[in-house]
């Protein structure tokens, strides 16, 4: 009966010293974020968030994986719990930053690729990134209609 209450309480207070320290981990990001007003975040905010939610589920999994081999159940399973919420956590926050960094990608590559048909064309005319003729702005500073 005591290994029960023991137990019980161990995966209690775990869990609520874990979901404490995340709490306060984002609350003290959120107000870096907010201290700079719009500006640029500091570089390095991104990887210390990634750092805190692998090493998060890792070391949640290390102690609910010591649980179950002290034979406290409870507490294996709370630690597993948080471990796999954790883990869901960190695998949205991969796939939204892959998202934006493709988009990012593919658009420095469309512009690449635009920039690099911007050139002038067979009659000599240039053209704009957007593909607009330029020739007749060109010919309307000096005057003359070409």
């Amino acid at each position: 009966m005591l290994t029960r209450v023991v137990d019980v309480l161990a995966g209690v207070a775990l869990t609520a010293v874990e979901v404490a320290a995340l709490v306060a981990f984002w609350f003290c990001e959120s107000l870096k974020l907010w201290a700079a007003q719009g500006q640029q975040p500091r570089p390095g905010s991104a990887v210390r968030l990634w750092l805190v939610l692998t090493a998060g589920p890792a070391g949640a999994a290390l102690v609910g994986l010591l649980a179950f081999r002290v034979v406290l159940p409870a507490t294996g399973l709370t630690q597993a719990l948080i471990t796999a919420a954790l883990v869901g956590i960190l695998l949205l926050g991969l796939g939204t930053e892959t998202s934006r960094w493709v988009t990012r990608s593919f658009a420095r590559h469309l512009g690449k690729r635009r920039n690099a048909h911007a050139g002038r064309d067979a009659r000599g005319h240039g053209h704009d990134t957007d593909g607009r003729d330029t020739y007749e702005r060109d010919s309307d500073k000096d005057g003359s209609d070409g």
